[in-house]
């Protein structure tokens, strides 16, 4: 199972999604919430900072997203706004405006919003992937995993939300494992 690394290996794969439902729904419904989990059950350390780690790059490439794609001066759009109303009125009144012959425009537009949206997509595809490897990388290290940091990306990268539920499963396979060998400690 291992690819990279030195370590043992994981108590189970990627894709193995169906052996732990709730983690795989949560991962996939609200990734940053899930994210928060696994950190804190690995480094007892708070969820909501690590839920919070997860969500704020997302939150600044949205909010870029919608700027860029709306356009950030607001006297442009404004101006844009009044040419939509006059091409209305005189379309009312019968004329000929400049959208019925402008098709190519328009789909010239449609073309840069899709740039635009596949840029935000991969964009999102990184940041979430560097956010992922970093807490990957905390948990190989706390519970001795084998793996790398570009698996941990690339995992991250292209399937987030399975990558979060197999380190949900792991942390809560780990954590099991060490109140097992703190109880038999204890009974010797």
């Amino acid at each position: 199972r291992s690819f990279t690394g030195e370590g043992s290996s994981w108590a189970s794969s990627t894709f193995a999604c169906h052996r732990q439902l709730a983690s795989c729904s949560l991962a996939c419904c609200c990734p940053c919430i899930q994210f928060g989990f696994n950190q804190r059950v690995a480094s007892q350390e708070s969820c909501v900072k690590w839920a919070l780690f997860w969500l704020v790059p997302m939150i600044v490439l949205v909010v870029v997203y919608q700027s860029v794609a709306s356009g950030t001066d607001p006297a442009e759009q404004m101006v844009l706004r009044l040419d939509d109303q006059a091409e209305e009125s005189a379309h009312k009144a019968g004329h000929r405006t400049r959208s019925e012959h402008s098709l190519p425009a328009e789909v010239e537009h449609h073309s840069a919003s899709w740039q635009r949206m596949l840029t935000f997509v991969a964009l999102g595809m990184i940041a979430t992937g560097v956010v992922g490897a970093v807490g990957r990388r905390r948990i190989r290290k706390r519970y001795g995993l084998s793996g790398g940091v570009l698996h941990d990306f690339v995992c991250h990268c292209c399937c987030h939300c399975c990558s979060l539920a197999r380190e949900a499963r792991e942390v809560r396979t780990q954590a099991i494992q060490e109140v097992l060998n703190i109880s038999e400690v204890e009974e010797l």
